[in-house]
C-alpha cells in the first residue's frame, strides 16, 4: 500500500466546499471520482480540513492510499499529469509526493495560512467578483493592525466562530496577521492597482468561519465603527454576538498548509523522495 500526498488548487465558486455532502458537488467528491476513473477502483481522499462553499485554495493538502500494484505502470510524478487530465478545469493538482503510511494531512499539519482579499474602492468592479469582497468605505489600516494584535497568540476564539460544537475545543493559536494595501492580480488581465486590502492569517488551526468573522470585525475597526481595543473585549467575551458580520466566502483562499520538517517521505522507484517544506 502506498500513501500519496496531493497539493491542490481550486476555484471554489462552483462547489459546495471541500467535504463530500449528500446534496451538492464538492471538491473532494470530484477528486475521488477522478481517482476512481484513473485507478479503476474506489479511493478515499482525506483532506487537511474543510473549506466552505465558495472558498478557494492554492495550497490545499490531501492524501489517498492505493495498492502498490495499481502503480506498477505509473511513477509517482506521473500521477500529477494523469489526474489533471481527468479533473475539471477549476481543480488542479500542483504537486504529488509519496509519504509514509502514517502521514495524515489533518493531524500532522502544524500551520494553516489563509488570505482574504477586499476590493476597497467606491467604484464597482464587474470582473473577478468571485475572488474578492467589494467594500466601499475608507479604511484606516493602522487601526486595523492595532486591533489585529489582540488576536495574535493562543486564545479562546468562541466569539469568532459561527457554529459551536460540543466536541470542538475553541482554543486556537494565531501566529501572525498581516494587513496590507497593495496591487493584486485577480487574473492575467485584471489587476487591482493599490485597491486591494489583503489580510493574511496564519494559525495552528481555524474554527468554522473564523477567518471571515475576524476580517469582518477588523473592517469595522478600519471603518471607525468600533475602536481597536474593543477587539480585546470581543475576544474575552467568548460570545459570537459580540463580533461583527461574517464576510462573504468569495474573498477567502487557503494558501498553505505547513508540516514539520521531520515528516518522512520514503523514496519510491522513479521518485526523488525528500520532504517539501511549504
Amino acid at each position: 500500500m502506498k500513501n500519496i500526498k496531493l497539493t491542490l488548487a481550486y476555484n471554489g465558486a462552483s462547489y459546495h466546499g471541500w467535504q463530500i455532502q449528500p446534496n451538492g458537488i464538492t471538491v473532494q467528491s470530484v477528486i475521488e471520482k477522478s481517482l476512481e476513473r484513473l485507478f479503476k477502483r474506489k479511493i478515499k481522499v482525506i483532506g487537511q480540513g474543510r473549506t466552505d462553499t465558495g472558498v478557494h485554495a492554492i495550497g490545499q493538502v490531501a492524501s489517498f492510499k492505493v495498492p502498490a500494484i495499481a502503480l506498477k505502470n505509473m511513477k509517482i510524478p506521473q500521477i500529477k499529469d494523469a489526474l489533471n487530465s481527468v479533473l475539471p478545469q477549476d481543480i488542479a493538482v500542483m504537486d504529488v509526493e509519496s509519504v509514509s503510511l502514517g502521514f495524515h494531512p489533518r493531524f500532522d499539519a502544524k500551520e494553516r495560512a489563509y488570505r482574504y482579499v477586499v476590493y476597497n474602492d467606491h467604484n464597482k468592479q464587474v470582473f473577478g467578483r468571485n475572488f474578492f469582497y467589494s467594500y466601499q468605505y475608507k479604511l484606516n489600516l493602522s487601526k486595523m493592525r492595532e486591533g489585529a494584535r489582540y488576536l495574535v497568540g493562543e486564545h479562546d476564539f468562541s466569539s469568532f466562530q459561527c457554529k459551536k460544537t460540543d466536541n470542538e475545543n475553541p482554543v486556537r493559536t494565531i501566529k501572525n496577521i498581516t494587513i496590507a494595501r497593495r496591487d493584486f492580480a485577480v487574473s492575467n488581465f485584471l489587476k487591482l492597482k493599490n485597491k486591494a486590502v489583503v489580510f493574511e492569517i496564519t494559525a495552528n488551526a481555524f474554527l468554522y468561519n473564523m477567518v471571515r468573522i475576524i476580517v469582518g470585525t477588523l473592517l469595522d475597526v478600519g471603518k471607525g465603527r468600533i475602536e481597536p481595543q474593543n477587539v480585546k473585549k470581543i475576544l474575552a467575551g467568548k460570545d459570537r454576538t459580540l463580533a461583527e458580520e461574517t464576510v462573504p466566502a468569495c474573498g477567502l483562499c487557503l494558501i498553505a498548509v505547513r508540516y514539520p520538517v521531520n515528516v518522512k517521505i520514503p523514496p519510491l522507484k522513479g521518485d526523488s523522495g525528500g520532504c517539501k517544506k511549504y
